[in-house]
């Protein structure tokens, strides 16, 4: 077996990095064609937990190139391992790359032979440079010019690679090596903003033009672990001033809900919550037990106000019980903080993201202000987790169509390629959620027709109690 690729082009992956540093954020793709198709691409990955039928055969197909390669010998790959040291997204966006793929695919009447494209590929770079000369066939060209995306493909790819049953140890080596050296660099590059935004709060302080929680937010942010800022650069598409301002932003929000003392306490424990229980023991969100059939966690949203005429229960509390109590926008979202953080507990959730559900069935226009209100509330945490929610599902009563006008509310425009709204029965809903967004009964409460009752969930808080967390 050949070496691992990442373990002799380290240096060259570094240096690449490095460059990316320097030069600021890459491009994002002006063309209007194409940006449209990747975001169709990535919103559909994301509603339906999988990519287009043929983006997902293009990937298989890619990786299964990669691990090809990465066993060739060397006296038969050294143009191409060259290219790829020269050029580390080659996989990505080079156009050669995708025409062998595609004439393999011809040839083959639909069946990929990974061996013969990479030999394929291997006899591309070996004739390229001997016809046009190393500093031709490496220069400028031969690649395109990586745009963000790019970036984010060869990074997602990498991560795909560590848990692929297909792929090798000398790939998942590869990866596990290039990833690693990613998040190096680019934590290093969040820790410099992170650094020079807590030095201009501390100036902004001492001149008495900023509050000490504003200070603390930031420091906070620069002495969290690091595995916590890899995750802020996952979900900003490791775009570290984004995800710098995401992360203070947390740690803001964070200190506003809960007080200076989050600082030594770290995580939000139930008990932190007692003001909160009526929302809690109302069901205001509900996590499901299981991830969906693409690793996502499940977060159920319910509504939960009393319409005109109704009486206080289990179930319902009216406007005038909430003012009574006390309860206000913190209380909801300091509900939304504490069940964001229960989903990231899991890794899938880290790696794959979360699923909104909201059952809005009985709502009407008049309660529909208050969930408006909620919402952005409740938006005001979701918006710095460190968590990519991947769609929002809006659950509405048969043939309602008073959703169509707090449509904006729900969702931002940029979110709404990931907002779906079932307005069928019970039974089709049901149907819908399991064979096309891979959501089962036994992963739904029972008054969205799944199988899990409010005890259930009554006791998912008890235990958690009682574990301390």
């Amino acid at each position: 077996h050949a070496a691992p690729l990442a373990a002799s082009y380290k240096a060259e992956i570094d240096a690449v990095l490095e460059q990316r540093q320097r030069d600021g954020p890459p491009r994002v793709d002006s063309d209007v064609a194409s940006n449209s198709s990747s975001t169709d691409r990535d919103a559909h990955a994301d509603v339906f937990g999988r990519p287009p039928p043929g983006v997902a055969r293009m990937e298989e197909r890619l990786i299964a190139l990669e691990s090809a390669v990465g066993r060739l010998p060397e006296s038969e790959s050294g143009a191409l391992r060259l290219a790829i040291r020269r050029q580390p997204l080659l996989f990505v966006n080079c156009p050669h790359t995708k025409l062998i793929l595609e004439r393999e695919d011809e040839e083959g009447g639909g069946h990929f032979d990974a061996e013969a494209a990479a030999r394929r590929l291997a006899r591309y770079w070996e004739s390229r440079r001997s016809m046009l000369g190393e500093e031709i066939c490496y220069g400028p060209g031969a690649c395109a010019v990586p745009f963000l995306d790019d970036y984010t493909q060869f990074y997602e790819r990498n991560l795909t690679v560590l848990d692929h049953p297909d792929a090798d140890e000398f790939a998942r080596k590869d990866a596990e090596r290039m990833v690693d050296t990613i998040n190096m660099r680019k934590v290093e590059a969040l820790e410099t903003i992170l650094d020079q935004m807590e030095g201009d709060a501390r100036e902004e302080h001492v001149e008495g033009e900023v509050d000490v929680s504003k200070l603390l937010a930031r420091t906070m942010a620069l002495t969290c672990p690091r595995v916590l800022k890899v995750q802020f650069l996952q979900v900003e598409n490791m775009v570290e001033r984004r995800a710098a301002q995401r992360l203070v932003n947390y740690c803001d929000t964070g200190l506003e809900l809960f007080g200076p003392a989050l600082e030594q306490r770290g995580a939000v424990k139930l008990r932190d919550l007692d003001d909160c229980s009526t929302l809690l023991e109302l069901g205001l969100f509900r996590l499901m037990p299981f991830e969906d059939d693409f690793g996502r966690s499940i977060l159920v949203f319910r509504k939960i106000f009393a319409e005109e005429g109704e009486e206080d229960s289990s179930l319902h509390i009216s406007e005038e019980r909430l003012l009574q109590l006390h309860i206000d926008d913190d209380h909801f979202a300091k509900v939304a903080w504490y069940f964001g953080h229960a989903a990231l507990e899991r890794v899938g959730c880290q790696r794959n993201g979360l699923v909104v559900i909201m059952d809005l069935r009985g709502a009407t226009q008049r309660s529909s202000t208050n969930i408006k209100a909620k919402r952005r509330a409740i938006r005001r945490v979701t918006h710095c987790l460190p968590v990519n929610v991947r769609a929002l599902h809006c659950v509405v009563g048969h043939r309602t169509s008073w959703w169509r006008s707090i449509l904006g509310e729900l969702a931002s425009v940029a979110f709404r390629r990931r907002f779906v709204v079932h307005a069928g029965t019970a039974e089709e809903n049901l149907d819908v959620f399991g064979e096309s967004f891979g959501i089962k009964p036994d992963n739904l409460p029972d008054d969205l027709g799944g199988t899990l009752s409010r005890e259930y969930f009554l006791k998912w808080l008890q235990d958690r109690r009682t574990a301390g967390v």
